[in-house]
Order: C-alpha cells, then structure tokens, then sequence
C-alpha cells in the first residue's frame, strides 16, 4: 500500500509478546535491485562480496559461505559494504566478526574498528576476544539515509576479521 506520504508500505499481522493475539502491523518497504526490503527485517551482506582494500579474502571454518576478510592490518585498510535501508533514520547495524588479537603478555585482548556511514565519522567498534573463526556479533546503532549506503569498518586496534554485516 502506498500511505498519506506517498511512501510504500507493507501490512502484515503477527503475533506479538501475548502469542494468543494478533495484531496488524505495517512497515516501511523499499526495493533494492528489484528485491524488497522491510524496515526491521534483517538483511545480510557477506563481507567477502563487499569492497576490500589492503585486506585479504580467505577461506574460514563456520562463515557464512565459508569465507572472510582478513588481515585489515594497515593503516588504509578497510572492508566496505553496501547497505540498503527502506527508510531513513537510526538502524540495527549486526557486525558478525571473530577476534583473536593477544596482548604483549599473550593474553586474549579486545580489537576495534573505526566505523564510518556514507563517508563521515560514526565511531568506534569494539570487540571483546572470541578466537579466531569463533564468529560472535556485535551490534551498534547506525544512522542510514532511505535507498543505498555505504559503511566502512577500517583497521583500528589490533585485529578482527569480518564475516558479514545485517542491516535491521
């Protein structure tokens, strides 16, 4: 349905926290590359598939397709997907990763990335260790804009390696 504001729309109805009730919801809905988007419904990038730039594709057990990026160990390095959102405003960003950085002691350490959408600045990410190819995920609010966006994890403290985004 297309509603007052000339946006499009989906209704669907579901049930909710009281699993005897339906209810009617509706949610904003956007097409990309002819496929359709639910505002709050996941959809998946798979890191491998994003730009890479001084990082590495590589073979890895239990990723998603058996594949992740790697060795974002330069300064210039970064892994850059792009994201579709079905309208504009504050998103559910999901970073599926696996960090094992070690401290100089040897000790399990958390690892970052700095964190930018559509070119400017949105932060920091923080990883606590996980082992390497032991994929947790990590998820941070993220202001996108209606259609398509970029994001951009680049090298921050020692290393983690991407297996996919989810845009919420």
């Amino acid at each position: 349905m297309t509603g007052p504001d000339g946006r499009d729309r989906i209704l669907f109805h579901g049930r909710g926290a009281d699993p005897s009730r339906r209810a009617l919801y509706v949610a904003d809905i956007g097409f990309a590359d002819g496929r359709p988007v639910v505002r709050g419904s996941r959809t998946s990038y798979e890191a491998e598939l994003a730009r890479v730039h001084r990082a590495a594709v590589r073979d890895a057990k239990d990723a998603w397709g058996g594949r992740a990026v790697g060795y974002i160990d330069e300064p210039d390095s970064f892994v850059e997907f792009r994201v579709y959102a079905a309208s504009s405003g504050t998103h559910a960003l999901a970073i599926r990763y696996g960090n094992g950085s070690l401290d100089a002691a040897g000790a399990p350490a958390a690892a970052t990335h700095t964190l930018t959408v559509g070119g400017a600045d949105a932060g920091v990410v923080h990883y606590p260790y996980t082992g390497w190819d032991a994929w947790q995920q990590r998820e941070v609010p993220v202001e996108l804009r209606e259609g398509w966006n970029t994001i951009r994890l680049s090298k921050g403290d020692r290393h983690t390696e991407l297996d996919a985004v989810e845009v919420a």
